[in-house]
């Protein structure tokens, strides 16, 4: 919770539920580290914040769905994968 400095209202509303309410740059980081909350973690406000992230979570899932259809499966070999350098 210090990541949002002394600036962040942080709030218990119950036992292992908080609020937080700060200024944040809206960002794929900042989107990333909220997604690594989990499932519980809400975004209450703004509405277009909320549905940049929704869209986001979106985005992140027809790009496994179309690797999954590209690969069938299988484990391809990660030197061929499109960004993705080879270990020597």
């Amino acid at each position: 919770m210090d990541r949002f400095g002394r600036e962040a209202d942080i709030r218990q509303i119950s036992e292992g539920e908080f609020r937080i309410r700060t200024k944040v740059m809206v960002s794929g980081q900042f989107f990333g580290w909220l997604a690594g909350i989990g499932r519980e973690a809400v975004i209450a406000g703004p509405a277009p914040v909320r549905e940049q992230y929704r869209q986001w979570l979106e985005e992140i899932t027809v790009s496994l769905q179309d690797f999954q259809c590209q690969y069938r499966g299988q484990l391809p070999d990660k030197r061929k994968l499109p960004g993705v350098a080879a270990r020597k």
